[in-house]
């Protein structure tokens, strides 16, 4: 039975949308560890004050750096330590892009049986509002770190301020509540759902 609302053409593109959201995830898990395993070097677009910057960049052996509203940084060979740096802030919102869209697909293929509401689906909502909320945080904190240390790499810098986008926290904070106050609805639904069917 489909959803109520759904057609058989929306319920088609929403599957296959979150199929995409899961393939899309883990590609961008993957990219960068073929990259690497092709000897491609490290390729990072940072932020850094403008007047320490530009115009005359002083880079480290081995390493190109151009000031262009953002700070470009390529080094060649980079250590294994500072790959994985630049990997984790992409490597975490790719998780929770893939844990996302996962539990979200399961949502959808519950509620296709005609019920609107299952334990199952509030415990779902719950995990994705804890994966959004963890990688709101985390992601942020691992670009600034990934950022300062490249940045330190590449030029002859002793130490590189950090940023953290903290509008970009605060933006994915809030959707990870929206979410989990869904969650309590699903909870409280479910319950309700529950003592209904208990009376007939």
């Amino acid at each position: 039975m489909a959803a109520p609302g759904l057609n058989k053409t929306q319920l088609f593109l929403l599957r296959g949308s979150l199929r995409c959201m899961i393939v899309f995830g883990g590609l961008w898990f993957m990219v960068p560890l073929l990259s690497w395993s092709n000897g491609e070097g490290v390729d990072w677009s940072g932020q850094a004050d403008a007047s320490s910057t530009a115009p005359g960049l002083h880079t480290a052996n081995g390493a190109n750096a151009y000031w262009e509203g953002a700070v470009h940084v390529t080094i060649g060979d980079p250590s294994t330590r500072l790959r994985l740096l630049t990997w984790v802030p992409a490597a975490i919102v790719a998780v929770a892009v893939i844990v996302t869209g996962f539990q979200l697909l399961r949502i959808m293929y519950e509620t296709q049986a005609g019920r609107p509401f299952f334990d199952s689906s509030a415990r779902r909502l719950r995990l994705v509002s804890l994966v959004i909320g963890v990688a709101a945080v985390a992601s942020p904190l691992a670009w600034s770190a990934a950022n300062r240390r490249v940045i330190e790499a590449a030029t002859t810098r002793g130490q590189v301020d950090s940023h953290v986008h903290l509008a970009t926290m605060a933006t994915w904070l809030v959707v990870a509540l929206v979410v989990r106050v869904i969650a309590e609805a699903f909870r409280i639904g479910t319950r309700l759902q529950t003592d209904v069917e208990g009376l007939v």
